[in-house]
């Protein structure tokens, strides 16, 4: 069994999205109007589980020529400031129900690969799966994305591609999220799993008859 779970409001109590986009105004890369824009599509994100795959694309371009060990620097700023240890309590005893039975666990999301490594790496997870930045020869960074972006759809086919690779099928697998925007892949999953979810997402997974949990947050 292959396990995969969602980051941002899932497996975090946080959003490392809303974090990166602090650090990066308070490191003066963004205006207050970006900024703005910014928290007005993650809000949208996470409520009505709207595609950002657009806005994020946009946003991913004019960071076209930035070094990429810049970005590296930010990353490891906004995961030691505002994401390391915020698993969700109710995360974390899935996680190890999980590994008790001999399961895979893998992240699955949205989030840089950058952020996501970490806390893979802070966590015990088997690997991930994430939005990654196409760079130069140069260590530059090009405005693209690498594609298919790990977001709606796109996670679909990444797990599609990924379970390939473990010798098994989407059927096979558990996926927990909050977010409406993840409901293709809880749709396609063996086992879709809703954790923590606005209204609209916990009807939603009741009419397809998903399992709605509380994981809870952390108590600083």
């Amino acid at each position: 069994m292959v396990v995969y779970f969602d980051l941002d409001k899932t497996w975090l109590d946080v959003s490392s999205g809303s974090a990166w986009l602090r650090a990066e105004l308070k490191a003066g890369n963004l205006r207050w109007w970006d900024l703005l824009v910014g928290f007005v599509w993650l809000a949208l994100y996470h409520l009505l589980g709207v595609h950002v795959g657009d806005p994020m694309r946009m946003a991913v371009r004019r960071l076209e020529g930035r070094l990429y060990s810049s970005i590296e620097g930010m990353a490891e700023k906004v995961y030691s400031e505002s994401v390391r240890g915020r698993a969700r309590p109710g995360a974390l005893a899935a996680f190890a129900r999980h590994r008790a039975e001999g399961h895979k666990v893998f992240l699955l999301s949205s989030s840089l690969n950058l952020i996501v490594e970490k806390v893979a790496q802070e966590y015990g997870f088997d690997g991930y799966l994430a939005t990654e930045l196409e760079v130069d020869e140069q260590g530059a960074l090009t405005g693209k994305i690498v594609e298919p972006l790990c977001f709606g759809e796109g996670k679909v086919t990444r797990a599609l591609a990924h379970m390939a690779e473990q010798g098994g099928s989407l059927r096979e697998c558990v996926f927990y999220s909050d977010s409406a925007s993840d409901l293709p892949m809880l749709e396609a999953a063996g086992q879709g799993v809703v954790v923590n979810p606005d209204v609209r997402l916990c009807l939603g997974a009741r009419k397809r008859g998903m399992k709605v949990e509380d994981w809870g947050r952390l108590d600083r």
